[in-house]
């Protein structure tokens, strides 16, 4: 997990895609088109990049789950509110139930295992890789509150990561 705010991001360059996921959110505002937004990248696969907007309220604490991805990263990328994102490594996780192949999701308990909190708020991301367990959308105290949050989808085969190994869902 990398968390950071938009004006760092390139400290942790990771090749074309990244830099176009990137690219992309810092022109996003809290009025974005709710939806899908494929990201153009000239020197990655088609599809390689896409942000999806989202209006939503927080959740109160407890009543999520966590999740991770096998193909993508999120940059997960706050417009508007505040929310906890928690965080926790895959390994040692019970899954909620098999790997959605269409959505690129799997869900775990959070029971027995801590978790790391992080406070996402406007201009803050967290980039999130397969091998990290993630549930956003906590409220701040138990309150709800509306957000508007932009998640850009990396694939994980089109990041320039110097040989290094991205471990997740297939272990």
């Amino acid at each position: 997990m990398i968390i950071g705010t938009l004006d760092t991001w390139m400290r942790y360059d990771l090749g074309p895609a990244w830099r176009a996921a990137f690219g992309f959110l810092a022109n996003l505002t809290p009025d974005a088109a709710t939806g899908r937004h494929p990201v153009p990248c000239a020197d990655a696969p088609e599809g390689s990049v896409y942000v999806e907007v989202g209006r939503y309220d927080t959740k109160p604490e407890g009543s999520g789950r966590l999740e991770a991805h096998r193909r993508h990263i999120d940059i997960q990328y706050v417009l508007s509110g505040m929310e906890w994102l928690d965080w926790t490594p895959l390994p040692g996780l019970v899954a909620l139930g098999p790997y959605a192949e269409d959505r690129d999701v799997r869900f775990f308990s959070v029971t027995g295992h801590p978790c790391t909190r992080v406070l996402l708020q406007p201009g803050t991301f967290a980039a999130l890789f397969p091998e990290d367990a993630h549930m956003p959308g906590i409220a701040i105290q138990g309150v709800p509150s509306a957000m508007v949050k932009a998640v850009a989808k990396v694939r994980v085969d089109a990041l320039a990561v110097g040989g290094i190994p991205l471990r997740g869902l297939d272990g």
